[in-house]
Formats: C-alpha cells, structure tokens, sequence
C-alpha cells in the first residue's frame, strides 16, 4: 500500500459477462471473510478492555482525531474478524498504533475501562 496515495495494485480475476471491465480501468473492490456479513477488520485494529472489545475509528470530521468504540466481534479467521456491531462499511479503522492510542486513552480516562 501507497501510504501517499493509499492505493495498491493488486492482480484479482474476476467474471467479465458483456466485457465491460477493460484494461488500466480502476475499479473499487471489496474484500470480505469467508462466513462473513458485514465488515472486516485485521486483529491489530482490535484493542481489548475490562468492557469488551474496543476498536479506533479515525473521525471523518478531524482526520487528526480518533473515536474510541466498543464493538461486537464475530470469530477470527485468517488473521480479521468480522464485526457484527458497532461499525459502519467504509468507515476507516486505525491499525498501525491503535495499542498507543488505547494506551493514552487509558491514561486520559481510566474510568472508562
């Protein structure tokens, strides 16, 4: 991943009925677990507390900010696990640091876990 333009290449097959997909077009693709119904995350994205399971969204208002969520995990397959509550599709999900966040939010509000 490109972190200047958060893109990637990826090589994907796919089925091309009425040959409307050509070549160099750019395409948005998905990716989902098997089993799963909604959106997937990678474990690193997931930080426990003593409330339950806790994720980091970045905020859509101040892309410096970052929300703390709880949020109702399905089970882990492959290294992510589908999230049955508590986020949206296309909402952006911290990964890298996400422990150092918890960490300061621990810090900043104890009561809260």
């Amino acid at each position: 991943m490109d972190p200047t333009t958060r893109t990637a290449q990826a090589r994907i097959e796919v089925a091309n009925p009425g040959e409307l997909l050509r070549i160099e077009m750019y395409v948005d693709v998905e990716f989902t677990a098997p089993g799963a119904s909604g959106p997937v995350v990678p474990e690193a994205a997931v930080q426990s507390s003593t409330n339950g399971n806790l994720h980091f969204f970045l905020s859509k208002i101040m892309r410096e900010s970052f929300l703390l969520r709880e949020v109702r995990l399905g089970s882990a397959t492959d290294g992510h696990y589908s999230v049955l509550e508590g986020l949206r599709l296309q909402e952006e999900v911290v990964t890298e640091g996400s422990f150092i966040l918890k960490a300061e939010s621990v810090r900043q509000h104890p009561e809260l876990h």
